[in-house]
């Protein structure tokens, strides 16, 4: 089962950059996540949040502000901001970045940049319209559904998704062998309990493991690595 270090959030290191995503591309952990969105400008940033309350305490959406004020606002709460021109070029590693597209839309801008790098990506979408456009470049293994509900799985299937990813909590309803024999190539899913919320426990993933998923999404890369060098 492959591991996929979820929100590149690690101890000691700030969230959105490239040191964390590299510390999180560990041997052994298969791909690292983290999220793009766009600034009221235009500009592409990794964030993972709608809005700066969480990371900065100020109550504005990213598709609001600037990207020079995003950075003021960041600055000031001891942080910076990561473009997404800033990461395709300064990202070393070889463990690919499962990039969680939040728009809806296929901006021409953005997918021409996500072209001239799609080596160092797994695309993760919302919507149809931005895997349409995506899919006319990357490999159906390189495209995966961050579907907003569990029932949409079959039309992302239909329109030709390779990896449908679902959250734990959803497999009471919906179950991984469905999804495969609906025409999934690969099933992941995202680790998420009342206890241990994303970081996820070696409990979940002996669960996943036991139910043929293909990968796990988990917040917490130590606890992962423990649970892999103990297979």
């Amino acid at each position: 089962m492959k591991i996929i270090a979820h929100r590149n959030e690690t101890p000691g290191r700030q969230e959105g950059s490239i040191e964390s995503l590299e510390y999180s591309a560990k041997e052994g952990i298969f791909a690292v996540e983290c999220d793009v969105r766009k600034t009221g400008d235009g500009k592409y940033v990794i964030f993972h949040d709608g809005d700066l309350m969480r990371l900065a305490g100020v109550d504005k959406s990213v598709g609001e502000i600037t990207l020079d004020e995003m950075k003021e606002h960041l600055k000031k709460a001891g942080r910076a901001v990561l473009t997404l021109d800033e990461l395709i070029k300064n990202y070393k590693k070889a463990t690919p970045i499962l990039l969680h597209i939040k728009m809806h839309t296929p901006y021409k801008d953005l997918i021409e940049c996500l072209k001239e790098a799609k080596d160092m990506f797994i695309f993760g979408v919302e919507s149809l319209e931005m895997l349409d456009a995506l899919k006319c470049f990357a490999e159906k293994d390189r495209l995966l559904a961050f579907m907003p509900k569990k029932e949409m799985y079959g039309e992302f299937i239909d329109h030709g998704i390779g990896i449908i990813r679902l959250w734990e909590h959803w497999l009471c309803d919906v179950t991984i062998k469905q999804v495969h024999e609906r025409g999934a190539d690969e099933v992941w899913i995202m680790c998420n309990t009342k206890e241990h919320g994303m970081d996820g426990c070696p409990e979940s993933l002996d669960m996943l493991k036991e139910l043929n998923a293909d990968g796990a999404l988990i917040s917490d890369v130590e606890m992962a690595m423990g649970w892999l060098s103990g297979k």
